[in-house]
């Protein structure tokens, strides 16, 4: 199968980006409205009870910094020391990704192999996906901004790490936003969001208006709660029954806590994440 793009012979120099243009398909008039409600929610997260994540006001201000973009032979990837971005070509990139072994590709949240091959056919596709590159990279130069009270877990696959938690739901809430007209505002949205997600008997349909990078984010967190989904009620329960929890439900153990805390880590975070929404943009 070949992967077709158009793509400089050599690489342009003295190229930079922000976090902020590379979600430029998503702008709107709302930008410094939904900017503004992403820093207030998140300047109130040490007022949440069983805080589980902190975002510096900073983040805001650095999301307009301009990073420099160089081609990359080993991939793509975001470099901190040297503040760098480095993209491969889109076309060796979709053959290094389609190169996964099957467990890989579980690994990393990628779905049906074919599914994933059809979506890096022809040009507009490949631009598209390196689009999404970009601003994947793009946005982990933020990710110093993100502090953790919450265990971390790999559990969940390469998306669910906290390495990635921020930069893939940042593309989440702007695709959510983009095809809705409203954003995660609340972590109970959030939670609400991925509960029905998970219980949905097509998962894949169910989120077929996201793109490949959300989708890795959103498998991250089904198959992180899939498994607690039957106790919740149980877990509620206990939770509402007081000092002596009489027939109340059970305390989830050891295991289950830690798909709990990831969920609500991911559920605090999410409205604190920017994302904008251009008014004719369809979904894809």
């Amino acid at each position: 199968m070949r992967y077709a793009a158009d793509f400089p012979a050599v690489f342009p120099k003295n190229v930079s980006v922000s976090p902020l243009e590379t979600a430029a398909p998503y702008y709107g008039e709302a930008a410094a409205k939904e900017m503004a409600a992403a820093a207030e929610y998140a300047a109130a997260l040490n007022q949440l009870p069983q805080q589980k994540i902190a975002v510096d006001p900073a983040y805001y201000e650095q999301i307009k910094g301009q990073i420099p973009v160089k081609q990359s032979e080993i991939g793509s990837l975001y470099l901190p020391k040297q503040n760098i971005i480095g993209m491969m070509n889109p076309a060796a990139n979709a053959g290094r990704t389609l190169s996964l072994t099957p467990e890989e590709m579980i690994a990393n949240n990628y779905g049906n192999p074919k599914d994933l091959a059809r979506s890096f056919l022809g040009s507009e596709n490949l631009a598209k996906s390196f689009r999404d590159t970009l601003e994947h990279e793009s946005f982990h130069a933020l990710d110093p901004n993100v502090k953790f009270y919450a265990q971390d877990t790999k559990d969940a696959g390469y998306m669910g790490g906290q390495g990635h938690l921020p930069t893939g739901l940042a593309k989440v809430q702007r695709e959510q936003y983009a095809m809705t007209g409203k954003r995660f505002e609340t972590p109970e949205e959030f939670k609400s969001f991925i509960i029905d997600l998970a219980k949905s008997k097509d998962q894949e349909e169910a989120m077929s208006g996201f793109t490949e990078e959300a989708k890795r984010s959103l498998r991250a967190q089904i198959s992180n709660i899939r498994s607690v989904i039957p106790h919740l009620d149980d877990f509620k329960k206990y939770e509402e029954g007081g000092a002596l929890r009489l027939f109340k439900g059970r305390r989830p153990y050891s295991g289950e806590q830690k798909k709990l805390d990831f969920l609500e880590t991911s559920a605090q975070l999410i409205p604190a994440l920017v994302e904008y929404r251009q008014a004719s943009q369809q979904a894809t």
